[in-house]
């Protein structure tokens, strides 16, 4: 597989409460049809291959985004409790891994049990592509057969070498990968059969290697990157913002915002979030509170609209080897001008 190229309009379904759009037919030929859901499909790329230096092995990982039941039309959550795990081999041009994705309605659970990445190790072989650690991409699958796909922030984005709104940040951080997942996939239950098939439009995803070693000492800032899907007004999109994340290692506490979908919440309006680190490190959990223009002003017992949960990475940056960046995932629930709001997605951060 080589690079996104076709955009595939889901057909309308009233029964999803997604309003959706209107599509015409080049020429006018015939009336315009209304749609739901946009999908996007691989095309086969015939470039020459030229193998690269680089690599990308990463012990961990989050998926978390917003999914559609295929028999019912009904939205749910991927979020805590997907991990994700992926690994290059750079002189055949592969990449390789594995992920599972658990599902929330808010009133019940599933998991999808463990789906193939691209060329494992061992196994069938789904399909994949590996350039350098920008660019690559990978079928998802089970049992050899692939219905989904994943593919790197620089695939899904070629044209955008930084992500829009955050003062210049690169798109990819060098020891972080993240990117979407789409396609089909089931979740089954305790005996291995399937209860329900879902469609997954753009889920993001983040991956890297956790950090080792002790706990730094003093205060650092991490920012970065956050890429979500939301659920607003009838509508289901991808939105991009920024991660602030001001930590006292001494006090094992963090303090700071996320920003996010400026056209809802307005242009520098802020998410105040409130972060603790795990017993053994390097995870940590937090809290995302209510919308402020001064966050400083926001106490620990301010009502949380949303959870996030994140761990330090390794990294590469010169001589910083542990504890140089953060990856994680959020969701949140708030109510904005147009109705209710959901988002859920994945962040990621570098020291600064």
């Amino acid at each position: 597989m080589g690079r996104v190229g076709y955009l595939v309009l889901g057909n309308f379904d009233p029964t999803n409460g997604l309003d959706g759009g209107t599509a015409q037919v080049v020429g006018g030929a015939t009336s315009s049809q209304q749609y739901a859901i946009n999908r996007l499909a691989t095309a086969t790329g015939t470039s020459a291959y030229n193998p690269s230096n680089s690599a990308i092995s990463a012990s961990a990982g989050y998926v978390s985004g917003i999914v559609e039941n295929a028999a019912t039309g009904g939205l749910a959550a991927v979020q805590g409790g997907s991990p994700l795990t992926i690994s290059s081999n750079s002189s055949l041009g592969t990449l390789g891994g594995s992920m599972s994705l658990a599902i929330s309605n808010g009133t019940s659970a599933a998991t999808s049990g463990q789906l193939s990445i691209g060329t494992p190790t061992s196994g069938s072989d789904l399909g994949s592509a590996f350039l350098d650690e920008s660019h690559f991409a990978a079928f998802v699958g089970t049992g050899g057969t692939p219905t989904a796909a994943i593919i790197s922030s620089a695939q899904a984005s070629p044209s955008l070498p930084v992500i829009p709104g955050t003062g210049g940040l690169s798109a990819s951080p060098d020891f972080l990968q993240w990117g979407f997942f789409f396609g089909d996939f089931n979740t089954t239950n305790s005996g291995g059969a399937v209860t329900t098939a879902w469609h997954a439009h753009l889920v993001p995803w983040v991956s890297g290697s956790p950090a080792q070693g002790a706990l730094p000492s003093g205060q650092a800032t991490y920012s970065g990157i956050v890429v979500a899907d939301v659920a607003y007004e009838k509508r289901l999109y991808v939105t991009y913002g920024t991660y602030t994340n001001q930590w006292n290692f001494g006090s094992r506490t963090g303090s700071g915002n996320i920003a996010i979908d400026s056209g809802v919440f307005g242009t520098g309006s802020v998410l105040p979030i409130r972060t603790q680190l795990s017993a053994a490190g390097p995870g940590y959990s937090g809290v995302i509170l209510g919308q402020t223009t001064n966050p400083s002003s926001i106490l620990s017992s301010a009502p949380a609209i949303g959870t996030l949960s994140g761990t330090f990475a390794a990294g590469n940056q010169g001589s910083c080897t542990s504890y140089c960046g953060a990856m994680g995932n959020f969701s949140l629930q708030t109510t904005a001008p147009g109705g209710s709001y959901t988002a859920t997605g994945i962040f990621a951060a570098t020291k600064h």
